[in-house]
């Protein structure tokens, strides 16, 4: 399908034309996803800070983001923070391999 035929752009169905035809599968960001992390962000940084510069706000988003991505729990964890997933997988192979020798 051409880009021309895609006329309704502006409702994002030329992402539906791109796709079609290419071996594409579009997969769409499950409701509520980006919704809480926007609204997490907004309500732990944005309301709570005073910007001064750019430079500050990025360095305040990275600290931010290193906590949101590896020490808050996660549901899809079993409400486990990244980190302590990780060290528990860790933990097993290292088992496992000891178990071999």
């Amino acid at each position: 399908m051409r880009a021309q035929s895609c006329s309704l752009a502006v409702l994002g169905i030329s992402r539906l034309c791109f796709g079609s035809g290419k071996g594409i599968e579009l997969c769409f960001i499950q409701p509520g996803k980006p919704e809480r992390f926007n609204r997490s962000y907004r309500a732990e940084v944005l309301n709570n800070w005073l910007f001064t510069s750019l430079d500050e706000v990025r360095e305040i988003t990275h600290q931010w983001l290193q906590s949101y991505n590896e020490e808050r729990p996660h549901s899809g964890l079993g409400s486990l923070p990244p980190a302590v997933v990780r060290e528990l997988k860790i933990l097993a192979i290292e088992s496992s391999i000891a178990f071999l020798i």
